[in-house]
């Protein structure tokens, strides 16, 4: 359902999924999610989450179920050498009555500084997705180091924590966002209560009220 990162850099783009493992030259351990990762943000025990704006009109996100991969990759060295492994993700879909959806996935992200040495970290995304929109696909709006292991920092320099914010009618604390360049919108998050308000793409701004 989901590409996942298997480049030299620090890049966020969705990498396509290389060859099969029987045509690698190296085939590498798995690059799997810690267990402490897994239970951080997790949203699985809930069937909806509604958000409300400034008039109090809620909008309300149905809960879909989680989703996990472990998906075949490859990273090529120099011309010829194929390394091929298997990455892990969990995703979790939420997506609202008129078609608006957050994809919120859990992955391990690879990285390649040399022949024979890897590193990884374990990452939080959410994508963005307008299903009324075909021309223009998802777009990532947040990232998050879950757990960075041994993966050299600094890793997504652009996310920060705000602290405190209050939004609509709720202070909450320590609040994280991720600065992209022309954002199609901008959604605001908290490691334990997951997306806790977003300012869409006509400029509204929406707060979490509950969670079902």
């Amino acid at each position: 359902m989901f590409g996942l990162t298997s480049c030299q850099n620090g890049d966020l783009d969705d990498d396509s999924i290389g060859r099969s493992l029987g045509d690698c030259d190296v085939t590498l351990d798995d690059f799997t999610i810690e267990s402490s990762s897994r239970s951080k943000g997790t949203i699985e025990e809930f069937s909806a989450i509604v958000f409300i704006n400034k008039l109090g009109i809620e909008k309300t996100y149905l809960v879909g179920n989680e989703i996990f991969l472990n998906d075949e990759a490859t990273f090529t060295q120099g011309d010829s050498l194929e390394f091929c492994y298997n990455v892990e993700s969990y995703s979790t879909t939420i997506r609202s009555e008129d078609g608006f959806e957050f994809d919120i996935v859990m992955e391990s992200k690879p990285y390649f500084p040399e022949i024979a040495v890897s590193y990884a970290a374990d990452v939080l995304k959410v994508f963005y997705n307008d299903t009324n929109n075909t021309e223009v696909s998802r777009r990532l709006v947040f990232r998050k180091v879950i757990d960075i292991k041994d993966y050299p920092a600094p890793l997504y320099e652009t996310t920060m924590t705000v602290g405190e914010k209050f939004f609509i009618n709720n202070e909450f604390q320590n609040v994280e966002t991720t600065e992209f360049v022309s954002p199609i919108i901008s959604l605001y998050y908290n490691e334990s209560m997951g997306v806790i308000g977003y300012m869409d793409e006509e400029s509204e701004l929406w707060q979490l009220k509950e969670r079902i």
